[in-house]
């Protein structure tokens, strides 16, 4: 018995060391990082709230005729101009937006969406002349978004007059070292050994579409030093405030997102990069592969970070191509759900904008970010990173000093002499 007992508490020990150790880098589970960045994961999938072009020809019909009525109505011409643009009517979205710019002048909402509107053409200068104006009106609106539209726009911009400039970086000018990872050497001696391969033109790397060309990172992009150098297996959130990001860069990225088309192959690239800095695996997995899906031209890249990405999931079928299908699958299911609900309350009459004409349809198929039950790891452990790494190395030495603490009382009661009773 005395034996066993031991085996007990040493095997005890192993456990408590090995969970400690498997909890070292990060959240290593798809669903922890859904936690910890709530609507990635449905975004990637491709689950939001996306209208049907039926919504936006009754939207461009409604909205003309409020506008008629009342030509000083902002919001109403606003959403006319959208309307127009999500229906593939660039030129008419410009002419109602530049229309709206002599009437109501000033407003950071027409400034904006004109130069959205230009992006979308592809008339880039034109674009970031009328974002540079929005921010000008309104530097923090819609989550900070226009700020990284202008640098995305900058990007692709530069990248038509030296698409070489691109090698190695994304939009937000910052580079993951492939030299980390032996995977990625093929990478390394392509883009990243500043050779990069010409971009063909029409390539999809735009914010919002596929009609724009090459892309390239600012001139004045800072170097990474070996310390900021953000590793694909063994990220951490504080990794992009070494990078010098804001708090706000998901957000951002994220919205051009599903504000855009949702189709911007360098979007997904660069939101990969975010995730795989910060250490969320799963989820950085799933932008590449949107990317690659988009025909993004660092293809060689994309390869070799969704390899890495691979060698550091204990998981493996949450990276497989069942697993992603499955999401994007389910996903397709809720956005044609929603759409055929709103068009329904189109067709009787309803009114698409209100909340309570949606309750039906959330009821019936869930929210588009589906909240995952608390675990019990959740209720004991703390969300914050840093505080949860600290907690369990504490826990972990706590258990190892109580399995040594027993180990060494049965050491003690093993040798202790035994006295046999007097016959």
């Amino acid at each position: 018995m005395p034996r066993l007992r031991l085996a007990v508490v040493l095997l005890t020990v192993a456990g408590c060391c090995s969970v400690a150790a498997a909890c070292l880098w990060d959240y290593d589970t798809i669903r922890d990082e859904r936690r910890g960045l709530p609507g990635i994961a449905e975004v990637l999938a491709g689950r939001w709230e996306r209208h049907s072009a039926f919504f936006y020809g009754d939207r461009v019909d409604r909205m003309r005729a409020v506008v008629a009525r009342e030509p000083a109505n902002g919001p109403a011409r606003d959403n006319l101009a959208v309307a127009l643009e999500k229906r593939g009517q660039v030129d008419a979205a410009i002419a109602v937006a530049r229309e709206t710019e002599r009437v109501l002048p000033g407003r950071y909402e027409t400034a904006a969406n004109l130069g959205t509107f230009h992006i979308h053409k592809g008339e880039l200068d034109e674009g970031i002349a009328w974002i540079k104006r929005a921010l000008a009106i309104n530097p923090a609106a819609h989550f900070n978004r226009e700020a990284y539209q202008l640098r995305l726009a900058e990007f692709l911009r530069d990248g038509r007059a030296d698409p070489r400039r691109a090698a190695g970086r994304n939009f937000l000018g910052f580079a993951l070292r492939e030299g980390l990872y032996a995977e990625a050497e093929s990478f390394a001696k392509t883009e990243g050994g500043g050779s990069a391969a010409m971009m063909p033109a029409g390539a999809n790397v735009a914010a919002t579409g596929p009609s724009t060309h090459p892309s390239a990172a600012p001139a004045d992009s800072p170097a990474l030093t070996p310390d900021k150098i953000p590793h694909a297996g063994r990220g951490n959130p504080g990794r992009l405030e070494e990078l010098g990001l804001e708090p706000d860069v998901f957000d951002g990225v994220v919205g051009m997102i599903r504000f855009g088309t949702g189709t911007s192959a360098e979007l997904y690239l660069t939101l990969g990069d975010l995730l795989a800095a910060s250490g969320d695996k799963h989820l950085a997995y799933r932008a590449y592969r949107r990317a690659i899906d988009l025909n993004h031209p660092r293809q060689a890249y994309l390869d070799a970070m969704t390899k890495a990405l691979g060698e550091y999931v204990k998981n493996h079928a949450d990276l497989s191509p069942e697993a992603v299908a499955a999401e994007r699958s389910a996903a397709d299911a809720w956005v044609a759900a929603y759409q055929a609900h709103e068009d329904g309350l189109i067709r009787a009459g309803g009114d698409p904008d209100a909340e309570a004409g949606l309750a039906g349809f959330y009821a019936a198929n869930g929210p588009a970010v589906v909240p995952d039950p608390p675990t019990l790891a959740d209720r004991l452990l703390p969300r914050d990173f840093h505080a949860r790494q600290m907690t369990i190395w504490v826990g972990g030495f706590l258990c190892l000093a109580a399995a040594l603490v027993a180990v060494r009382a049965g050491v003690r009661r093993k040798r202790r002499p035994r006295t046999r009773p007097t016959p």
